[in-house]
């Protein structure tokens, strides 16, 4: 089976709501390619799915790296740090995303709620 073809499969499963499948099927495409954008964010996906933003995060910061120029890997990447509890590296997260050209209205939205918990946090806005 080819690489796209288990990708497919795997978009399938997580599509229908078999987690497991997707996440044995995402696997299977990261041990072939492990540097896959897709795979690694959809990784990130599931776990905040199943409420672990904490084990999102490497996911999705391993996303980021391999499609920097993709919005929606910083937007995730920072959602799952805030989710984390970490603000603060959020907040730095989205500031470098900025400097990379980041923008819209869901960064700016993010960046809102960021702000309110690092400040709620009694951390220096």
């Amino acid at each position: 089976m080819s690489l796209a073809t288990i990708f497919a499969e795997a978009l399938s499963c997580h599509h229908d709501g078999r987690l497991v499948d997707a996440e044995d099927l995402y696997k299977q495409v990261l041990s072939a390619q492990p540097d896959h954008p897709d795979a690694l964010h959809n990784m990130g996906v599931l776990q905040m799915q199943c409420s672990n933003p904490t084990a999102a995060a490497p996911w999705f910061r391993a996303a980021l790296e391999a499609q920097p120029e993709n919005p929606q890997c910083w937007l995730s990447y920072a959602e799952a740090l805030l989710e984390a509890g970490q603000a603060a590296d959020a907040r730095m997260v989205l500031e470098t995303g900025r400097e990379a050209g980041l923008q819209g209205e869901a960064a700016d939205l993010l960046e809102l709620r960021v702000i309110a918990a690092v400040m709620g946090d009694g951390q220096v806005a």
